[in-house]
Formats: structure tokens, C-alpha cells, sequence
């Protein structure tokens, strides 16, 4: 969880921070509140969910309420009657059959967007590796990636929907098949000490890091 009062330092660049955890959440939940969609700081947000293939669903507290345009049915959970109330504290309480529905929408929706996120690399590498001769038989399925046999060597890639961490890392490492070299695509994190960081990792790791915006020079190096 990200709160800002709490999460940024005096001086923080808001915009940059904001973006960085979305990548680094993958998921973005709106509550369909006449606040929160008049909110152009919201907005910017869903824009940028948007633009980078992140998930995105919403909650609607007031099933008569106001709506985000382009959300369907099947992303949308619609608060049912009778199940919202306030809660001792004072806030919204939901009632335990209610939140466990919404529980099981949200971790639907999330696995639903993390795969559709890997579908497209994995679609965008494939389509690069054709364009340079690398096709057919000497392009596998792997756990988490694709294996390329390439002109002088074997390559194991990664697919990687979020920036990649130390646990990515030691989990491609882990699974690199015998006589293969590794490279990991992934999301590239918005803030400097991240992009530092996972500099560092691919490095220690020897692990060839490519960000998701260069599929096509990734392909002409595996070929």
C-alpha cells in the first residue's frame, strides 16, 4: 500500500512517485465516487493505466451513480443493496459475504491483467524475432518466457509484466535451462534509485535486462 502523506519525502517529485508505484502494482482499483472521477489527479491516473496496459477496475458504491467511461460489466463490481454500512470507527463496512465477493473480483481481475500484460510481450517479442529470420522451431514456450535458439547462442527470456526484482532474478536464474544464457524484459521503474537498482541486479545476476520498449533491438541481439 502507498500513502503519500507517509511515503514521500519534503522535495519528492509527486507525479514521478505516483507513476513508479503504479508499475510496481500492476493493478489499479477505481471507487467510482462523483469525487474521485472529477479528481484530475484520479484521471491522470487511469490515463496512465491505460497507456501502459496496467490493469484497471472499478467499485460503484451508488449502482445509479456516475460511471468511468470505457469499463464493461466484467470489471465493474457494483456495491449490492443492503451490504454497505458504517462501521463502529465510522467508515464504510461492507458485510462478509459482500467483501469476499469483491475479494475474489479483485484477485480475478489482477491475474486477468498480469497475463494479458506477459501475452503482449510475449506476442511483441515473437513478432520482432520473425522480422529478423527467428521463427518457428527455434521459438519454445518456457516457464515465465521463451526459449530462442538464436544464430551463435541458446537464450532463455523472461517475461516479466513488472519491473523485475531480486526475486525475479533468482527465479530466472533458477530456471535457465542447461547450456543457455539469460535475459529478462521487463517494465522499467520510473524513479532513478529503482533503475539503478535493477541495473545492479541484471548485473550480479548476469542477467541481460531489457526494457519492454525495445523488443526489436532485443531481437536483433538474440539473432
Amino acid at each position: 500500500m502507498f500513502l503519500d502523506a507517509f511515503a514521500l519525502a519534503p522535495g519528492s517529485d509527486f507525479a514521478e512517485r505516483i507513476e513508479h508505484e503504479l508499475l510496481e502494482k500492476a493493478f489499479l482499483i477505481l471507487i467510482e465516487t462523483p469525487m474521485a472521477l472529477a479528481s484530475n489527479w484520479v484521471m491522470r491516473e487511469v490515463a496512465f493505466a491505460r497507456q501502459h496496459r496496467l490493469g484497471l477496475a472499478t467499485v460503484q458504491p451508488d449502482p445509479t451513480g456516475q460511471r468511468l467511461a470505457g469499463i464493461g460489466r466484467s470489471r465493474r463490481w457494483i456495491v449490492p443493496d443492503g451490504t454497505l454500512s458504517t462501521s463502529p470507527a465510522g467508515g464504510p463496512s461492507l458485510a462478509p459475504a459482500a467483501a469476499e465477493d469483491l475479494h475474489e473480483f479483485v484477485v480475478r481481475r489482477h491475474a486477468e491483467a498480469m497475463l494479458r500484460r506477459r501475452h503482449v510481450l510475449d506476442v511483441g517479442l515473437r513478432a520482432a524475432l520473425r522480422r529478423n529470420g527467428i521463427g518457428g522451431s527455434r521459438v519454445s514456450p518456457i516457464a515465465g518466457g521463451i526459449r530462442v535458439n538464436g544464430g551463435a547462442h541458446r537464450w532463455a527470456v523472461s517475461l516479466r509484466p513488472r519491473p523485475a526484482s531480486l526475486i525475479d532474478m533468482h527465479t530466472a536464474a533458477r530456471q535457465r535451462p542447461p547450456a543457455h544464457r539469460s535475459v529478462m524484459v521487463s517494465a522499467t521503474p520510473r524513479g532513478r534509485p529503482e533503475r539503478d537498482a535493477l541495473s545492479w541486479l541484471a548485473h550480479e545476476s548476469s542477467i541481460s535486462h531489457w526494457d519492454e520498449g525495445r523488443l526489436l533491438s532485443l531481437a536483433q541481439m538474440l539473432a
